[in-house]
């Protein structure tokens, strides 16, 4: 029964799991995969656009207007006077250091976020996994502990989820067939939800380990033991996804890199205007671009667990879990049935 429930959440959310569609440059193995690069070049949808745009119109703007005013064919009397010196260009030519150097270091420090985000949802649902599979067997004696240890467990990524969006859904409609109204209504007063499905799944174990009157205690201890270490496990993967999530780069770094690249920026056409006349704003545009580029993308996955299209699919990650469980408890039942046959 458990296990069409699971089936009929899977189709439930199948709909919430697709509507957050997610970038992913998966290049084919063995080929060139020339199709490959020109998507990820032209396709616009998944790049940071929405963080850059202001400080790229604002430099744009600049350099338009000083390769205006510096133009002596459109004002006869009068035009800005712009500094010439070569000492002045190739000083300002070493700024790009120190400017790279930040950047680069930024947007390290978000990859590294990033991937730390994936490996600790991997984590946990490598341990939802686990726990299915230890409780569809060191539990077979209790179905009411098993099936509430299994709920649990598939419960545990969607309260991740919600808390670490800070989400509030309706689950008495989202875990319908999982969750009792009663347990749904239970989850939502929760301050912290996972807390709350990491207690239930300690109390079904321990309510397992007790009814059992099959097993010696050589058995059901080291069992209980087992269970315990990997909701352990599973608190310690959602506290790396809080960490993440709660501790952004230090301001201090981000407000010096950003005050720093903009005064780049906006420096450049007023010392190099004398040699590239005309192709200033265009030159400073592709700069602006590829610097500023660099620190939207770092903005855009240092946190990744919301809803944009380069953060990681947690709706994907939740039917997963469903879906093992599910598989889980058929097998058990099918391996069952085939053993009291013989």
């Amino acid at each position: 029964a458990l296990a069409s429930a699971l089936e009929a959440y899977q189709k439930a959310t199948a709909e919430l799991a697709e509507s957050h569609s997610t970038i992913q440059f998966k290049p084919q193995p063995g080929s060139w995969d020339c199709k490959g690069w020109f998507r990820s070049i032209f396709d616009c949808r998944g790049r940071a656009l929405r963080h850059i745009v202001p400080p790229l119109a604002v430099v744009l703007l600049e350099s338009l207007t000083i390769a205006v005013l510096a133009d002596e064919e459109i004002w006869d009397s009068w035009v800005l006077a712009m500094p010439q010196s070569e000492a002045l260009e190739e000083g300002y030519r070493m700024l790009v250091v120190p400017v790279s150097f930040l950047l680069v270091f930024r947007l390290n420090r978000a990859a590294v976020r990033f991937y730390d985000a994936r490996a600790a949802m991997g984590k946990l649902i490598e341990i939802c996994r686990v726990l299915a599979s230890e409780a569809a067997y060191y539990c077979a004696h209790d179905r009411k502990a098993r099936d509430d240890l299994c709920r649990w467990v598939v419960v545990f990524p969607v309260a991740t989820r919600n808390y670490i969006r800070a989400e509030a859904p309706d689950q008495t409609r989202e875990l319908a067939g999982v969750l009792s109204p009663v347990e749904a209504a239970a989850l939502r007063r929760a301050t912290m939800q996972p807390l709350l499905c990491l207690d239930r799944m300690r109390k079904a174990a321990l309510d397992a380990a007790r009814s059992s009157k099959e097993d010696p205690g050589a058995v059901g201890g080291p069992a209980l033991r087992s269970i315990e270490e990997n909701i352990c496990t599973l608190t310690g993967a959602m506290g790396a996804m809080e960490r993440i999530n709660s501790t952004p780069l230090p301001f201090a770094y981000v407000s010096h890199l950003r005050t720093f690249l903009l005064l780049y920026l906006l420096g450049m056409p007023v010392a190099l205007h004398s040699s590239w006349g005309w192709a200033t704003p265009v030159v400073t545009f592709l700069v602006a671009f590829a610097m500023l580029g660099i620190e939207g993308a770092a903005v855009a996955c240092e946190r990744p667990f919301g809803l944009n299209r380069n953060h990681l699919p947690m709706d994907y990650f939740c039917q997963v879990v469903a879906k093992n469980v599910s598989q889980i408890l058929r097998q058990a039942e099918e391996l069952q049935e085939s053993s009291s046959k013989e």
